[in-house]
């Protein structure tokens, strides 16, 4: 049986079940779903079992930030306050929010973050949500439990520097094509001159107008192309190198979308750059805040077999690929060069195999296609065989880096370089210059805490070809740039 007390519905088996656990408090309980408030105090219960007394009180706490956690997280259960305060001063700190499937829907944590660093947000499997600014104020609502996870709705109300953690920090998106300038127009002396200069070196750097809208913002895309040198360079950067662009005493966005067309390989190798710089020569620069593609290209597996013939006699030879056993029947004197021969014969004689083998008196077998692996194996009188080159295979994902002094630190994402299609890439720099947070397609995909580059910088975009003659691209759809006043 139930009855209402005004908003309220109060359930007299679960009110009774609460009376019955001295534990917990002595006054009128009125239970809503799964929590239940004392009316005589105030205080706030959690039900987290099924038992008579799988009551507890969800009480407001204050948390350390580093000093009590060596881990520096803070993990949150169903049971924990719904009220977050948080005071400390340890870098890289992070809340993980509980496991989804045991929260009511919109139930909902305030988080108070009056510590002097930010703070990670998580969910359940430690994916980041967002980065709560310090003295800022955020709220997470869980949305959808259908796994441990969830879906979480989330703001935040920031207090002080609007770019920390804030990924609606951005300038207006402009067409690349509408600031690109064959020649530096203007002497570089106004503050204000916001112009792109090309730097081909061997390779191409133009605009496209026939690019149609479709697939793109805009009308035209600049490329920048490698043409049909191994060397090339093509690049653009700002300002005709005059560097105004400084981090750390204001707050810095920049964002842009990029495709690259085709991707690296072993035999076509190259490696593309986007973000602050401050060189634009090749590699690396010394300092800088930028996102980059430089994949692990495909190594092709080497494997050789060694045929020690140390007695007379017919003997039976077997190499396996794969599965397959490629067996030679030796005469009464084999040699080693027989043997290799027999095999290599029998063996390139299957077309399907991806492997070719070659040697005269060591077996060498070579994976057709680099990255692909294949497995081997011998048997017969004084054979040896042994992995002269592992397989490597392909790996090309984005990366995020900030590099001090030819110092860098790096963030590897999981996003994974697709050919072909546009990314919105994004860093979002603080004004005390401690702290860049990197998006990808809005997502955020991570943060590097460390001190920004001091050295004056400029908006730089490049390709670099190292090996292989074949046109390898990237092209530039919008660029966006904001910087705090």
């Amino acid at each position: 049986m139930a009855t209402k007390l005004g908003q309220i519905t109060i359930n007299e088996t679960t009110i009774s079940e609460l009376d019955s656990n001295p534990a917990l408090g002595s006054g009128f309980l009125a239970e809503i779903g799964d929590q239940a408030i004392d009316t005589s105090t105030g205080v706030l219960y959690g039900k987290y079992g099924t038992g008579i007394t799988d009551w507890a009180p969800v009480l407001a706490t204050r948390y350390e930030s580093g000093s009590t956690s060596p881990s520096g997280n803070k993990t949150l259960t169903v049971l924990s306050s719904s009220l977050q305060v948080l005071n400390g001063t340890s870098v890289g700190f992070s809340i993980t929010l509980p496991d989804a499937l045991t929260m009511i829907s919109a139930q909902e944590f305030r988080i108070a973050n009056q510590g002097t660093e930010s703070v990670t947000i998580k969910d359940n499997s430690g994916t980041d949500l967002f980065e709560l600014s310090a003295t800022s104020f955020g709220e997470v609502i869980l949305d959808t439990k259908l796994n441990s996870n969830g879906t979480w709705l989330f703001y935040q109300t920031l207090s002080g520097d609007p770019t920390i953690g804030n990924p609606n920090f951005t300038g207006s998106k402009d067409g690349f094509e509408d600031f690109m300038f064959d020649a530096y127009a203007g002497n570089g002396g106004n503050d204000n001159q916001y112009a792109f200069t090309a730097v081909d070196n061997s390779g191409l750097s133009d605009i496209d107008g026939a690019v149609s809208v479709v697939g793109n913002n805009y009308e035209g895309i600049h490329i920048l192309d490698s043409l049909v040198s191994a060397t090339s360079r093509p690049l653009v950067h700002a300002f005709n190198g005059v560097n105004r662009m400084k981090l750390g005493a204001n707050g810095v966005a920049y964002e842009l979308r990029v495709r690259i067309e085709t991707l690296s390989s072993n035999l076509q190798s190259f490696t593309t750059r986007y973000g602050l710089m401050d060189i634009i020569t090749a590699g690396q620069p010394t300092n800088g805040v930028l996102f980059s593609y430089i994949p692990v290209n495909q190594v092709a597996q080497i494997q050789t077999t060694t045929p020690a013939v140390l007695t007379a006699g017919v003997k039976t030879y077997t190499q396996t690929i794969n599965g397959t056993p490629y067996s030679f029947i030796s005469d009464a004197t084999p040699t080693a060069t027989e043997v290799v021969t027999g095999l290599k014969n029998l063996i390139n004689a299957d077309g399907p195999l991806p492997v070719t083998a070659t040697g005269t008196t060591t077996l060498i077998l070579t994976a057709d296609v680099a990255g692909t692996a294949f497995t081997s194996s011998v048997t017969g009188p004084n054979l040896t065989t042994v992995a002269t080159t592992a397989n490597v295979p392909y790996s090309g994902v984005w990366r995020s880096t900030v590099i001090v002094a030819s110092s860098a630190t790096t963030l590897t994402t999981s996003v994974p370089v697709v050919a072909n299609q546009f990314y919105s890439i994004k860093a979002v720099i603080n004004a005390a210059g401690t702290n860049c947070f990197f998006y990808i397609d809005q997502v955020l995909v991570g943060s590097l805490v460390t001190a920004m580059p001091t050295a004056a910088l400029r908006y730089v975009f490049k390709l670099e070809k190292t090996v292989g003659i074949t046109s390898r691209t990237t092209s530039i759809d919008f660029i966006s740039w904001r910087r705090t006043r």
